[in-house]
């Protein structure tokens, strides 16, 4: 309902972005049970697009039921583009199948065309193609003359990430195993400040950009040139004790006007 009525108001510009999340996330920070299944997103979609665009809908399915619900206010003259957040395989191949875009999140670039021959596989059980389809990625970017700060801030926010095993098995999927797996170790031997040394140098080049104007502007344009048709500038900045984060993540935003 809330994308519906965004796209009342900016007909064509919303995009509704749904993904999965992790058993931290929904289980231990929300109370539910968290089911990794792709037949739930499919049903997620389906109720969505019937919903949105003002049918009356019944639906019963394994993860949803819905009993004769249908929006009061009238559907939006153009329909809600649906994005799907993913990383392995099959929610790849989904998102190729039924949505109209993809976010991929904490990928080198040198990995993107295998995750779109997976959008491509799906696409093609739907007898279409990727035209107009939008494959998006959040890049963690810091433009800075301190890059030796602003990657120690990048190793902290990835060792946060790696201990999610969907992301432990995505990075290990994109050639980080030995890192993963040493960082893994440390952080169940409680030695966190350990495995976030485990990030390695190749582990923050290839996962995140750091660097003065040209290089950051430089490595960005290797993503677009690696497929994606959008990639999502993600500033951050260096982390600095009782410091002012702004200057640092504005001059971010100022190098991609």
């Amino acid at each position: 309902m809330g994308g519906a009525s965004l796209n009342h108001w900016a007909p064509g510009r919303v995009a509704l972005g749904l993904g999965l999340s992790s058993p931290t996330i929904v289980g231990d920070w929300h109370g539910l049970s968290f089911a990794p299944a792709i037949q739930q997103m499919r049903e997620a979609v389906e109720i969505i697009r019937r919903v949105a665009a003002g049918e009356r809908v019944t639906f019963e399915g394994k993860f949803y039921r819905v009993n004769n619900f249908r929006m009061t206010a009238p559907p939006p003259a153009e329909s809600v583009r649906i994005v799907l957040a993913a990383l392995g395989p099959e929610m790849l191949e989904l998102a190729g199948e039924i949505a109209d875009g993809v976010v991929l999140n904490w990928i080198p670039p040198e990995t993107v065309p295998e995750s779109i021959k997976h959008l491509e596989a799906g696409a093609r059980k739907a007898g279409r193609t990727l035209e107009n389809f939008e494959i998006a990625s959040f890049i963690r970017t810091c433009v800075t003359d301190d890059a030796a700060t602003a990657r120690e801030t990048l190793a902290r926010d990835i060792t946060g990430y790696a201990i999610v095993e969907a992301y432990a098995s995505f990075f290990r999927s994109s050639g980080f195993g030995p890192e993963v797996d040493a960082l893994t170790a440390a952080w169940k031997a409680g030695d966190r400040a350990g495995a976030v040394k485990q990030v390695s140098p190749r582990v923050l080049d290839g996962l995140g950009v750091v660097g003065d104007e040209a290089f950051c502007r430089a490595r960005i344009a290797e993503f677009a040139r690696a497929g994606l048709s959008q990639p999502v500038i993600l500033p951050f900045a260096p982390a600095a004790p009782g410091g002012d984060p702004r200057p640092a993540l504005l001059r971010t935003l100022r190098a991609f006007p």
